[in-house]
């Protein structure tokens, strides 16, 4: 694997890292020795992903719907009593509405 820099041992949290483009984030970070934070929209997606990472002891895996801002400092605070200190987020679970998303 070619690498620029080395994230063995780091926080990283990952969103939407039941599906998609998150979960192979969250593999690839995994294999590359990251620690790192899982997060799924709900608790049986996050259960399901816990489930399908096998006995990885580097992942902590975590429900929380982040459309709903008041889940956000709980949940942050949960990965810093179970992980350590965070060093990078990854972004990759989002929603849109009805509508417009940007005025023009």
């Amino acid at each position: 694997m070619l690498t620029t820099f080395d994230i063995r041992d780091h926080v990283v949290v990952v969103t939407g890292a039941s599906g998609g483009i998150g979960r192979g984030i969250v593999d690839h970070l995994l294999d590359a020795g990251a620690d790192v934070a899982a997060v799924a929209r709900t608790a049986a997606r996050a259960a399901e992903l816990r489930a399908d990472l096998g006995d990885r002891t580097n992942v902590s895996v975590h429900a929380a719907d982040l459309r709903d801002v008041s889940t956000i400092e709980p949940l942050f605070a949960e990965i810093d009593d179970r992980l350590s200190t965070l060093r990078a987020t990854v972004t990759t679970g989002g929603a849109n509405g009805p509508g417009r998303v940007a005025g023009g």
